[in-house]
């Protein structure tokens, strides 16, 4: 009895060496594979040709500070009322108040390149959020890269087939300095803008429509 006790015991124990021995070869197989894959994307990333940038900072933004419009020509236009009004959509001294509130929230620190200051900053957004141009057509009239003042999507507002919708900004709003300002009403100019439109185009495409309208090229 006790023999074949010592033999089913010993025929466990081998079959636990076996197993183990066959986890441990399949462990190696995997570290294995893992290795030549490293080493193949090792040797492709290698054998990718490596494009050095022609400029660091492109001669054309080094004429920032003579020729940029921020540097060159917001101070004078700051001088004319009614000019900066129809720039920016505020006057000279509300642009300082509003610069007052977040100028600490959009300054940057400089680290190798010279950040945009916050004035600056400011004026690009307020001209961006007044028109609506694009980055590239401001980064050209700023004299700044066209990375440097990226604006994420969905941040302003949009007009959408069913009214305005709201941007993230004001979200974010209600945890900035902006929290404590008063809120004004809404635009009434902009409001009979689109009433206005919205006649035009109820009536060119119903009694005022003509039979050449809708054809294409």
């Amino acid at each position: 009895m006790a023999s074949e006790y010592d033999y089913q015991l010993w025929i466990y124990k081998c079959q636990k060496i076996i197993h183990q021995a066959q986890i441990k070869k399949k462990i190696r197989r995997k570290r294995i594979i893992c290795a030549l894959l490293c080493n193949e994307m090792v040797i492709q990333i290698c054998k990718r040709k490596y494009t050095p940038k022609k400029f660091w900072i492109h001669p054309l933004f080094k004429l920032r500070r003579e020729h940029g419009f921020f540097e060159a020509v917001f101070p004078t236009l700051s001088s004319y009322s009614e000019k900066i009004e129809n720039y920016i959509r505020m006057t000279a001294v509300q642009f300082e108040q509003l610069l007052y509130l977040v100028g600490p929230k959009i300054s940057k620190q400089k680290v190798i390149r010279e950040p945009i200051s916050a004035p600056a900053r400011l004026a690009m957004t307020l001209r961006f959020l007044a028109t609506g141009d694009c980055m590239s057509s401001i980064s050209y009239q700023y004299l700044h890269d066209e990375d440097d003042i990226y604006i994420p999507p969905n941040l302003v507002d949009q007009e959408g087939p069913n009214g305005i919708i709201p941007g993230s900004w004001r979200h974010e709003a209600h945890n900035s300095a902006l929290k404590d300002r008063p809120v004004h009403g809404n635009n009434c100019s902009s409001r009979s803008a689109i009433a206005i439109r919205e006649d035009f185009c109820e009536y060119f495409n119903a009694e005022g429509a003509v039979p050449w309208q809708y054809g294409r090229n």
